[in-house]
């Protein structure tokens, strides 16, 4: 049977929010209110159709997504269009210099009325593409990439990504209509030392693509960095002065897109397309074992830390830009004294619902021989390799931060290192579910990812 011919369309709306609303990312209760705007934030959406099958990619410049904001946009656009919601994917580039979007306890508080926007927003940007379509062109390949990446928890011999998955669509004129960079890392380069809005150094990327590419859609889809950033952090702890962190902040975050620009835009420029290509999807509800925690302690930390945090509020605290400087110890103390009983209260709440368990969609897309995975996590990059490589198609994209976030995905081996003196499995294994609002994960959980989504890739495979 031949494959059909294919139809494509892009478009990208602006989702920045309004100024006085906070910012997430780094916590706890950090109240970094934006003052202003640095870079917008953008949905870009790519369509692609072929035949009757059809799929949305939306990459969206904030830090993480709701799964509830994803399927209102999936059942929109079904309403709408007829599109399966399977087939919709949203994708977060998980910048740290914009707003929430989903419940992260202490780790910036979510604008009600942005919130409330979003769908219509993400939609509007897929609803624009389906209307660009025309006929198209695809290709993928896979450039090698250097100079880009330190492994943050073991920073001088852990693993980093050291490959960026690409696609570019073009029109029939062979004219770029989109340009898709999938890459593993931190977008923390701007650090914390500002409230302004930015999509921290995929903002830039795409910037960089569309002078390259001028009738291009850049998609920047993250992969997985749960154990890597962008750049070595330690060089600016050493600098005192904020005004001079922030500056060096801001050009460390030119250096980063540019260094990756120009590793992947040759690439980009000579990757041979084709008109013909099969699409499908698959979505799949994957529940992870949690493991439960001594009540007992989680009410001891309630109690030894609920007279400070009851001794201010929020509301009360300065904002970040404005005490960033010559923040108090009491005012440090609140913040971490507020995210202790805040995050102790939520998962005794959770003790009291077994089973002990967190909800994580899994979503797998076909173009061709290409595949596209959604993972609704902060992975471990080393997770993230091994799927690629053990992947049956030829050529595998892994989308962090995708459809939803349900907190970290360490390795095995991270859970091993907890009581080892550098115990690099520290944060990602105990006090990220505390920030997500879950119970802590099974030790076994990134294998259970990789497997389930191993079984979903040789289905749609056939």
């Amino acid at each position: 049977m031949p494959k059909p011919s294919l139809l494509a369309g892009a478009a990208e709306v602006d989702i920045t929010p309004p100024m006085g609303v906070e910012m997430c990312g780094y916590g706890p209760y950090e109240k970094r209110v934006c003052t202003e705007v640095l870079d917008p934030l953008y949905a870009r959406a790519l369509w692609l159709q072929a035949g009757d099958d059809r799929l949305v990619i939306i990459a969206v410049d904030l830090c993480t997504i709701d799964i509830a904001i994803r399927d209102q946009v999936a059942r929109d656009l079904h309403q709408r269009c007829g599109i399966g919601e399977e087939c919709v994917m949203v994708a977060a580039s998980h910048t740290h210099s914009g707003p929430a979007a989903q419940l992260m306890i202490g780790w910036g508080e979510r604008d009600p009325g942005y919130v409330a926007r979003l769908p219509a927003l993400l939609a509007d940007a897929a609803l624009k593409a389906q209307a660009a379509l025309e006929p198209a062109r695809v290709g993928c390949c896979r450039r090698r990439v250097t100079g880009v990446g330190v492994n943050r928890e073991q920073e001088d011999l852990g693993p980093i990504d050291t490959a960026a998955q690409l696609m570019r669509v073009d029109r029939a004129d062979g004219t770029a209509l989109a340009a898709v960079v999938n890459f593993g890392a931190h977008p923390v380069v701007r650090y914390r030392y500002t409230s302004r809005i930015s999509a921290d150094f995929p903002g830039l990327l795409a910037a960089y693509i569309k002078v390259a590419l001028p009738c291009a859609v850049p998609l920047f889809l993250q992969g997985p960095c749960g154990n890597v950033n962008a750049h070595d952090m330690r060089w600016w702890w050493e600098r005192n002065d904020v005004g001079t962190r922030q500056k060096l902040c801001d050009m460390r975050t030119g250096d980063v897109a540019k260094r990756l620009g120009d590793q992947v835009l040759p690439a980009l420029r000579e990757m041979e397309t084709k008109a013909e290509a099969r699409l499908s999807a698959a979505w799949r509800m994957l529940n992870i074992p949690c493991t439960a925690v001594d009540a007992h302690e989680l009410e001891s930390i309630i109690a030894q830390h609920r007279a400070a945090a009851d001794r201010t509020t929020l509301s009360q605290l300065r904002p970040l830009h404005e005490r960033m400087e010559d923040e108090t110890e009491l005012e440090e103390a609140w913040r971490d004294a507020r995210f202790q009983v805040d995050s102790a209260s939520y998962q005794l709440r959770l003790l009291a619902s077994p089973p002990y368990q967190a909800e994580a969609p899994i979503q797998v897309m076909t173009i061709g021989d290409v595949a596209v995975v959604g993972w609704p996590a902060e992975v471990f990059v080393e997770l993230g390799l091994e799927l690629r490589q053990r992947s049956p198609l030829p050529l595998t994209f892994v989308a962090s931060s995708a459809n939803h976030t349900v907190g970290y995905v360490p390795t095995p081996a991270a859970y091993e290192s907890i009581g080892r003196p550098n115990q690099y499995g520290l944060y990602g294994v105990t006090r990220t579910p505390k920030i997500y609002g879950t119970l802590p994960f099974r030790a076994d959980v990134g294998t259970m990812l990789i497997e389930e989504t191993l079984d979903m890739l040789r289905g749609v495979r056939g």
